[in-house]
């Protein structure tokens, strides 16, 4: 079998195992270099060929999008097979785990998506991470997979299908014990590209928690105090961590000089008594999504867009801030950047050299401090104390959405705690 000729986008979009096998062999008989492209969500450079210019594709190099890739060669949608008596699905890696809105291949939908058809089944991985447009084989290549001191995306896999550099097809199993199993969950493609992973699953539930904005010194955990016991009746970030009431857990600390504040998010899967009115059964639940950042207008789960907004509950300032915002995150990490290409004049350059030095000590605390309100600060709307967020979520069809990101003007330390797809533990 020849492998698949290029797309006009310039990657290669192979539809089986087969091809992708051809294309390896191509590249090995050829000495170029093989890339596979997920959802994008890596560093560019980390992803591509050294070369690759997006319809131009690359000379030397083969850049490959899974997304054709599927148990049915003719239904490109045919990614996911459920076992529902076992409690295991087999997923091709091309599939992504929730809708990816910025597809460049314009298939993903939460229809077609891993947990929104585990939800359709009553199934669900035990945990996901808090973004989930990725494709599995990227997710799981990259050991992005995020979890709780007791339960694991990376644990939940239990098999694996590569090819590696030979165009030679593996089967791994956890089973097995090989440690090439528990090596190609981390390996970032180097021992090849993952094509098929088959997942043990658990029963969709629910989950509810809260999120606390503190300064660091009102943290309900004793951060620097004694790591085992902590101190001011308030647990060590080791007791915290291992306590069992609320094992979802991410922390975020904003060190910043005159910011200094501490997100508490936890969560816990919903017991009966958890459910009320307000909640619904578990059989209809009515989730309260998480939302990082303010929101404006209702969130549709089935079309994964929101509509249209409640003009009534929010005027053109909040509309205002909410894109001001988005416009200054996305300024921050590019602003050396555009200053290098607009080659300012002597004046420009004077105000430039003014905003660098205010940035740090007013600008970005002033930003900081209006995107992570203290549950004491004042709601702007309401002017009442912001208090603590509360949401209830639905693992399966979506999960806690929380949005991690860094940048060099603008860091902040956050914490995922858990252990995404670890090597083989020692008995």
């Amino acid at each position: 079998m020849a492998h698949p000729r290029i797309g006009t986008d310039g990657f290669y979009h192979p539809i089986r195992e087969e091809e992708i096998r051809q294309l390896i062999l191509h590249a090995k008989s050829e000495g170029l270099k093989v890339r596979v492209r997920g959802a994008g969500h890596s560093v560019g450079r980390a992803i591509f060929t050294d070369h690759f210019r997006g319809r131009a594709g690359d000379a030397a190099g083969i850049d490959l999008m899974l997304d054709q890739l599927s148990f049915d060669p003719k239904n490109p949608d045919d990614k996911v097979r459920i076992d529902k008596k076992k409690k295991e699905a087999t997923v091709k890696a091309g599939c992504h785990l929730g809708f990816d809105p910025y597809d460049p291949a314009g298939v993903s939908s939460w229809q077609n998506s891993l947990l929104y058809q585990l939800d359709q089944a009553g199934l669900a991985v035990p945990d996901v991470g808090g973004i989930i447009h990725q494709a599995v084989g990227g997710f799981i290549s990259t050991g992005s997979s995020g979890g709780s001191l007791q339960d694991s995306f990376g644990e939940a896999i239990i098999g694996l299908k590569l090819i590696d550099g030979n165009g030679k097809l593996h089967t791994l199993t956890r089973a097995s014990g090989e440690d090439k199993f528990f090596a190609a969950g981390v390996a970032m493609g180097l021992l090849g590209i993952i094509t098929e992973a088959t997942f043990k699953l658990v029963e969709n539930f629910n989950i509810t928690g809260e999120q606390s904005t503190t300064d660091i010194d009102k943290c309900p955990i004793d951060l620097f105090g004694n790591p085992a016991s902590g101190t001011n009746n308030k647990p060590s970030l080791e007791k915290f961590l291992y306590q069992k009431e609320f094992p979802y857990i991410r922390l975020m600390w904003w060190p910043q000089q005159k910011v200094e504040r501490f997100v508490v998010w936890k969560a816990k899967k919903m017991q009966s008594p958890d459910y009320n009115t307000a909640t619904g059964t578990p059989q209809n639940f009515k989730p309260q999504p998480y939302w990082e950042f303010p929101r404006f207008g209702k969130f549709n789960f089935k079309t994964g867009q929101f509509r249209q907004p409640d003009i009534s509950s929010e005027g053109p300032a909040e509309l205002l801030a909410e894109g001001a915002g988005g416009l200054f995150y996305s300024i921050v990490g590019n602003w050396h950047q555009a200053v290098a290409l607009l080659k300012p004049g002597f004046l420009a350059k004077c105000a430039l050299k003014l905003v660098d030095w205010l940035y740090p000590k007013h600008i970005l605390p002033a930003v900081l401090n209006a995107f992570n309100p203290r549950d004491t600060d004042p709601d702007p709307v309401s002017g009442k104390p912001s208090g603590r967020k509360n949401f209830g979520i639905i693992i399966g069809a979506a999960c806690p959405w929380i949005i991690a990101w860094t940048t060099n003007s603008c860091p902040r330390i956050s914490l995922r705690f858990g252990f995404p797809f670890r090597a083989r533990r020692k008995s």
